[in-house]
């Protein structure tokens, strides 16, 4: 099953390179058209659809999606059969087998870039925006609000000041002159009994310069 399996993806390979090489030659390129009937008859069965995935079949998928050498879109039932059939596909994209064969395989940038292209059907437009619903619903958790998936990572808003209590803080008070009046009181004693202190000195010096100490001192 396998070596069948394998020489089938081989068998998509080569009939997208000779598309390409009879569009460089300005002919029709048929060959993929001309196998979607084995397409289709091998690909429908669930069986061997895992066994397509497990072979690399999804790379053989991207070269039957992209534009030929021209620019041009592959045969328009090439693309409604690939899409349809990927569809089908059991891709569980929760598996990590599943999803990496999607990266590697770019096949979900060619799907996405069919649903933007403004030539594809409005049908295959539908198809593959569905595809990338199905695909990136596992991947990024889109089946909850949008809005709750970005609650997680949102900074959280700066905070309000909160008012403090007049018991926890009180407001620094602005002393004046009149505010001070204590310490002025203070300062203007102290200052007084310096004078008297000094006083008291000068006037010692003067009766010790007489022979008699003054009995009248201020304390």
């Amino acid at each position: 099953m396998a070596i069948f399996m394998y020489n089938f993806v081989e068998k998509l390979n080569v009939a997208a390179k000779m598309d390409e090489d009879l569009n460089r030659a300005m002919k029709p390129a048929i060959e993929k058209l001309k196998m979607l009937p084995e397409v289709w008859n091998v690909l429908h069965k669930h069986p061997l659809q895992i066994k397509f995935l497990d072979c690399g079949g999804l790379s053989s998928f991207v070269n039957w999606l992209v534009p030929l050498p021209d620019g041009s879109l592959p045969n328009t039932n090439v693309r409604t059969t690939v899409l349809t059939l990927l569809a089908d596909f059991p891709i569980d994209v929760a598996s990590n087998q599943r999803r990496e064969q999607l990266k590697s395989s770019g096949i979900g940038k060619i799907v996405m870039a069919l649903t933007r292209l403004p030539h594809e059907t409005p049908a295959n437009q539908k198809l593959a925006r569905d595809l990338v619903n199905k695909w990136s619903r596992p991947l990024f958790d889109n089946s909850i609000s949008y809005d709750n998936i970005r609650r997680p990572y949102r900074a959280e808003p700066p905070q309000p000041p909160q008012p403090q209590s007049m018991a926890t803080k009180k407001a620094p008070v602005k002393r004046t002159i009149a505010d001070r009046g204590d310490d002025l009181d203070v300062h203007q004693g102290s200052k007084k009994k310096l004078k008297q202190a000094e006083g008291c000195r000068i006037q010692v010096e003067k009766n010790t310069g007489n022979g008699r100490a003054s009995t009248n001192m201020v304390m």
